[in-house]
């Protein structure tokens, strides 16, 4: 039920009559309601005070006015046969300009003072319609002004003078039919919403008309102030912009350095990936081109997966007539200035799409694993596998390992068309997302392998606060990877083609295991560690040793960590693993404002230029989690609003990102490109 519904219905239930039809009920005909009707309405005390109301001559002119359903708030009955049109402010305050129009407003509000009511209503602290307590809860405060919006006329009336105090609050009940504009009741501890709507409809009617007479003429005065200061959304209020000036500074970051040409759309790079950040990405980010994609759910994102110069997206899809879940596949050649498509399928499969798990794609010679699709490179063909809502999670020599993401996993050998199932077994329970965290983000592709022949294993996609699991892929014999020391409760590992090494941040100590999950050997790790460049090349169990004792990766082009203890002292150190060199250089004006007093950041993943002169990051620190692109010479970052709101990003080449957002998938290229 709607306040206009409480206001405006008597306590009888009986719908209230319209203003119109009390005119054509008046003795003399004038069209103006006897008030002294009201005083044998049941419940109400006589009103000897209102007895020099007929000398308010402004009130018969005004019966037109109140017959409108903007004049009388829940008056429904009558609503049907108002004019369209609206009273003018010079209908109700005769001789009046727009400014001075708020002058008699203390004569009413003295009168308004003086009349009794049935029920008194706190008001000093509004509630916002949807945040509306039920059940006598404290509201919570309110904030929905937005930082750079103007403020609204509603707004600009709750700044009303101390002498028409009164008159509003009472005006907030019986006015206006727009939230915007109408000041909520709020009720009261003791107050069930059945008392809360009964004390409301005791309200007199003369009391509501003059109600609705005092809020009309105070906002369209201060409508009147407000069109003399023009406020626009870059202009906010000075309340506003001194109340966010300490903890929320407001800086614009470019899309690309500034005097650069409109650069044409499409992609003019080598198509080559080195595994290395190309320098041109110290101009900025552009958009190179955009691949719509349909798809059957607003909340749905197509899964992508890059392999060579191919990009394979799968999107949710239906197959008309027949039920279930359904995928469509779509390879395309991205080489070139715009994708040329290879081919497109859709075929059926029991999994929902729209489940994410890591890894979302596994990978053979002439394979493509998408939930239980499998997919033909050449020409899209799409078969159903047997093992149903389990997710393929590695293919290693000619075996394929699925986990259920709850607790078992098995192995499958293929033969022509048919599957068969060589092992199954039970896990310790898995992360539901696959390994999305439980490595420490240096392996190319989440590569999740080690060992060959029959000592080839797999690391099983558990939570990182559980002893890890591994799988002989041959036998699906499990092994743990655990300290006979003891273990502690926070892990992560990375897997090299030696074995595992597995991290354990809090206690500062890591271990060494072969394929088999024998331990090899355990060593203190340093503290502090910097963020390594991410460049998806491959690096072994000694050089991740090396890397978590001596904070060298042999493996990188670089480091990257940031020095200086107060927010005016910070700068980016990057370390050269070449030479061991290090070059220095200030934050960048765009991103200080995200510090926090001390020099912290905690990108999700950094990638470095061979020369140092360009960063990418992704998130800079947790409240700060845009995309940038640094050009450490000049001190300057770099970002776009399309690559911020995008997700699963994917090095195609050195300067080439793609990311899916609702807009699609989308490839990223440097500005001056």
């Amino acid at each position: 039920m709607s306040n206009d519904d409480v206001l405006g219905t008597p306590a009888d239930g009986t719908q209230a009559p319209s203003a119109r039809s009390r005119e054509e009920e008046s003795p003399d005909g004038s069209g103006v309601f006897a008030l002294p009707e009201f005083g044998t309405l049941p419940g109400f005390a006589p009103l000897p005070e209102l007895a020099p109301l007929p000398d308010l001559a402004p009130l018969p002119d005004i019966g037109d006015v109140l017959s409108s359903p903007a004049s009388m708030p829940g008056d429904e009955a009558g609503a049907g046969q108002a004019d369209s049109a609206g009273p003018r402010d010079d209908d109700l305050f005769p001789g009046a300009s727009p400014l001075p129009g708020i002058s008699p407003l203390p004569d009413i509000t003295q009168l308004l003072a003086d009349a009794p009511t049935s029920s008194t209503v706190d008001d000093t602290q509004p509630v916002a319609p949807e945040s509306r307590p039920l059940s006598g809860a404290a509201p919570t405060p309110s904030s929905a002004r937005l930082p750079d919006a103007a403020p609204s006329a509603s707004a600009a009336t709750t700044r009303v003078s101390a002498e028409a105090a009164t008159a509003s609050s009472l005006a907030g009940h019986v006015s206006g039919r727009s939230s915007s504009s109408r000041t909520p009741f709020r009720l009261k501890p003791e107050e069930s919403i059945g008392e809360a709507a009964s004390t409301h409809k005791r309200l007199p009617r003369p009391l509501i008309a003059l109600g609705c007479v005092v809020a009309l003429g105070v906002g369209l005065s201060f409508c009147s102030q407000r069109s003399v200061e023009p406020m626009t959304s870059s202009t906010p209020s000075p309340t506003a912009s001194s109340a966010r000036a300490s903890h929320t500074p407001t800086v614009q970051v470019p899309e690309q350095a500034p005097n650069l040409p409109t650069r044409a759309p499409g992609y003019r790079g080598t198509a080559t990936n080195t595994h290395t950040l190309s320098p041109k990405w110290a101009s900025g980010i552009a958009t190179a081109w955009t691949i719509s994609i349909e798809n059957t759910s607003p909340t749905f994102l197509p899964h992508i997966y890059v392999d060579g110069s191919t990009l394979y997206v799968a999107s949710n899809a239906t197959i008309k007539g027949e039920p279930g879940y359904a995928v469509t596949v779509t390879a395309y050649d991205v080489s070139g200035a715009q994708p040329t498509q290879l081919w497109s399928s859709t075929g059926h499969t029991k999994n929902n799409v729209a489940l994410t798990y890591t890894p979302t794609f596994v990978s053979s010679d002439n394979q493509l694993f998408f939930h239980d699709v499998v997919i033909d490179k050449k020409t899209g063909e799409q078969t159903q596998a047997p093992w149903g809502i389990a997710f393929p999670l590695v293919m290693a020599d000619g075996i394929l390992v699925t986990c259920s993401s709850t607790t078992t996993c098995s192995g499958w050998t293929q033969e022509g068309s048919e599957w068969t199932n060589l092992w199954t077994t039970t896990t310790t329970q898995q992360n539901p997302s696959g390994l999305r965290q439980l490595d420490l983000g240096y392996s190319p592709s989440r590569n999740a392998t080690t060992g060959s022949g029959e000592h080839t294993s797999v690391l099983v996609p558990i939570y990182n606060d559980r002893i890890p699991q591994i799988i002989n892929i041959h036998t699906g014999t499990i092994a743990s990877l655990s300290n006979p020391d003891g273990d502690g409760e926070y892990r992560t590992v990375e897997v090299t083609p030696e074995g595992y090494v597995v991290y354990e941040n809090i206690d500062s100590y890591g271990m060494l295991f072969d394929s088999d999950g024998t331990l090899q050997s355990t060593f203190k790790t340093a503290r502090n560690l910097p963020i390594v460049s991410h460049d998806e090349t491959p690096r072994s169990a000694p050089d991740v040793k090396e890397f978590l004792t001596h904070q060298n990766a042999p493996w990188a082009v670089a480091t990257l960590r940031m020095t200086g203890r107060h927010q005016d002292e910070c700068m980016f150190e990057v370390t050269f693993t070449a030479d061991g060199s290090t070059r220095t250089s200030p934050v960048p004006d765009a991103l200080t404002p995200s510090l926090p007093s001390t020099c912290y950041f905690d990108p999700k993943q950094v990638s470095i230029s061979a020369d140092g002169s360009a960063l990418y990051m992704d998130a800079f620190v947790g409240a700060d989690k845009n995309k940038y692109v640094i050009d450490t010479v000049n001190g300057e970052a770099y970002t776009s609003p399309a690559l911020n709101v995008s997700e699963q990003l994917t090095w195609v080449y050195d300067d080439m990102l793609i990311a899916v957002s609702k807009a699609g998938v989308k490839a990223f290229v440097p500005a001056s490109s």
